[in-house]
């Protein structure tokens, strides 16, 4: 009778611990997954938002380049809006951009040399984007 109720002890005491082992690991790779696709949601919104601002900023310049903006778009609107729409490209363009609105009216060609710079950095910025977005999905 005791061998029988050791059988019983040890054989319920192994279901308990493997059972909660199980469900230790599966929660731990439960929370990998939730990580993983937490990061990939953020970064999908990032890379959409900041190719719509990009898009906008594209925009407004070809119908300034043009004259076809409205009165109320300038050099100087359209500067401060890319310094706070675009944060993470602007520390080293910033203050040269700052300069070239200073001088916008002896020199507007500087504007679209920075410009095409700022339009190469977005193209990297989202292409460092791209490249974790596809790094989480391999």
């Amino acid at each position: 009778m005791t061998e029988t109720l050791w059988g019983v002890i040890i054989g319920g005491a192994v279901g308990v611990v493997g059972g909660m082992i199980g469900t230790i690991v599966q929660h731990h790779y439960a929370g990998k997954r939730w990580k993983k696709k937490a990061a990939l949601d953020r970064l999908l919104r990032e890379r959409d938002s900041m190719e719509k601002k990009f898009s906008h900023a594209v925009k407004q310049v070809r119908l300034m380049e043009a004259g076809l903006a409205p009165a109320a778009t300038d050099f100087g609107e359209l500067s401060a809006s890319m310094m706070l729409h675009f944060p993470k490209i602007m520390p080293e363009l910033g203050p040269q951009l700052t300069h070239a609105i200073a001088t916008h009216s002896t020199d507007p060609k500087m504007f679209y040399v920075l410009w095409d710079k700022f339009e190469g950095e977005m193209r990297k910025y989202l292409a460092e984007l791209d490249a974790k977005i596809d790094a989480l999905l391999s």
